[in-house]
């Protein structure tokens, strides 16, 4: 499983090893630095394709970088001054790569940041403000290569410079994270179990809006008008962080100034009508690894297994007070962003 990153661990990993912020990055090969451009993705929403995509773009360049490494997962420090990471990681998928890659312009680095943890979860856990959220960016873990141990750092900001934000459709987004959910405690004894199907989802809402509902009724961590819209939602504090999390990662694209990128998962496929040459196209001209009229080879990509959708999961007065709670909470530019997944009836528009 990947290492994961919370509030108490970043502010401890804050204090003990933090990159300076006048370091400048590793030449790239060209003769300039190195510099982050953060994928930032909400989980279950595509982050590890996009990251096998970038690679297969330019298979000469080192590019697919993490924050936190998944165990036993071989990785090295993007920058030499910056042990505690971000670091390369070698998904050992991608056609074309070569064994000794020059670094690439960008190091395409993977994070979510803060705010995604899955039930049981408390408010406490996953309401974050900007400056939380923003230290759970630049967050790391990783396992010492040496004792085994998982450790815990942070790295400066002044060499993020770009945010790629990878946005899904938010009811099959929490449908996947319920998914995950489902594999990760299937095998587990004494916890309990729910069919991986519409019946068990619904399930596993009722009991996880259950779990946190007199806490943050006496907390009040909702103010009553947003405690009314969310009243009829399934998996009300699921959607609270999907919302919260595309708000704050706008936010904090304004709070470091970064070039920012959005990219919609459904429209790498094909079947959903959509021109996956032209998301691969446009992803590779801001990363660097293509220039302007490139056309790129679908058939050298990573294959893209699908944009599920899971709409029928959810009653049609369900489905009514999502959306009336996202356009609600949601700031402007996430509203603007996820709007076109209104109405969709399972198809991308």
């Amino acid at each position: 499983a990947a290492a994961t990153t919370g509030k108490t661990k970043a502010a401890t990993a804050a204090a003990a090893t933090t990159t300076s912020d006048a370091a400048k990055g590793d030449d790239d090969g060209s003769g300039g630095a190195t510099e982050i451009a953060w994928l930032m993705a909400f989980p279950m929403s595509g982050a590890t394709f996009v990251l096998r995509l970038a690679s297969a773009l330019k298979p000469t360049q080192e590019i697919m970088a993490v924050n936190s490494v998944p165990f036993g997962m071989p990785h090295d420090p993007v920058f030499d001054d910056s042990p505690q990471g971000p670091f390369y990681i070698d998904l050992g998928d991608v056609e074309g790569k070569e064994e000794s890659k020059e670094k690439g312009r960008y190091a395409l680095t993977q994070t979510s940041c803060a705010g995604v943890c899955l039930p049981p979860c408390p408010p406490g856990a996953f309401i974050e403000t900007l400056l939380t959220f923003d230290a759970g960016c630049r967050s790391t873990a990783w396992f010492d290569e040496t004792d085994g141990v998982l450790k815990y750092g942070m790295y400066g900001a002044s060499r993020v410079s770009k945010a790629v934000h990878v946005v899904r459709d938010p009811l099959s987004n929490v449908v996947s994270r319920f998914r995950a959910h489902w594999r990760y405690h299937v095998d587990r004894p004494n916890e309990t179990k729910y069919t991986n199907d519409k019946a068990g989802f619904a399930q596993f809402c009722k009991d996880s809006d259950a779990l946190n509902e007199a806490e943050e009724r006496d907390l009040k961590f909702f103010p009553p008008d947003v405690e009314a819209l969310m009243e009829k939602v399934p998996c009300r504090d699921e959607f609270f962080k999907y919302v919260q999390w595309h708000n704050l990662a706008f936010e904090e694209g304004d709070y470091r100034d970064l070039s920012h990128n959005v990219v919609y998962y459904e429209d790498f496929d094909g079947e959903s009508g959509k021109d996956p040459g032209q998301a691969m196209q446009k992803l590779g001209v801001f990363l660097n690894l293509l220039e302007e009229g490139d056309t790129v080879e679908i058939k050298g990509m990573p294959e893209f297994r699908g944009a599920s959708m899971y709409h029928s999961y959810y009653t049609e007065e369900q489905t009514a007070a999502i959306w009336a709670f996202l356009e609600a909470v949601a700031l402007p530019s996430t509203w603007k962003t996820i709007a076109r997944y209104q109405n969709l009836g399972g198809n991308v528009a």
